[in-house]
């Protein structure tokens, strides 16, 4: 992978991580004020993880002696607990969207005993809804 913080994709990037959490440190609390040096931290490391150099989800702010001493040994987390939970929460919702797209997709009517015909049910008209009712969620995501 070619050197990520020459990639035109960082430095806007990195504003949006320091425009989010505000310039300190959320290991030590520490600000530039104290004398330290801040960087965007790789929360899972580039050199473990490369397909999230660029996710936002993956960013977070350190002193530049705390993301020294971090490497690529630990994958600690020191964000804020909202910041965590607000991206599992989003992948939360995107697995019960595939979900309910695969049960969706694959039922199409089901055979009625009584009368030996085709028929759409009325659990297939409330995946057809639900269906509907988290496509919408997911575009306000």
């Amino acid at each position: 992978m070619s050197d990520i913080y020459s990639d035109p994709r960082w430095e806007p990037l990195t504003k949006k991580v320091y425009k989010r959490y505000g310039r300190k440190c959320m290991a030590t609390g520490m600000t530039e004020a104290h004398g330290i040096t801040l960087s965007v931290d790789h929360i899972k490391p580039v050199s473990k993880y490369p397909r999230l150099a660029f996710k936002f989800s993956n960013l977070q702010i350190l002193a530049m002696p705390v993301n020294s001493m971090k490497s690529n040994k630990t994958e600690t987390d020191d964000r804020p607990l909202g910041a965590r939970i607000k991206y599992s929460m989003i992948k939360i919702l995107i697995i019960i969207l595939i979900i309910f797209w695969v049960c969706l997709s694959s039922y199409v009517t089901v055979m009625d005993i009584t009368t030996g015909g085709m028929e759409t049910s009325f659990t297939g008209q409330a995946l057809i809804e639900a269906s509907e009712q988290l496509t919408k969620l997911r575009d306000l995501l």
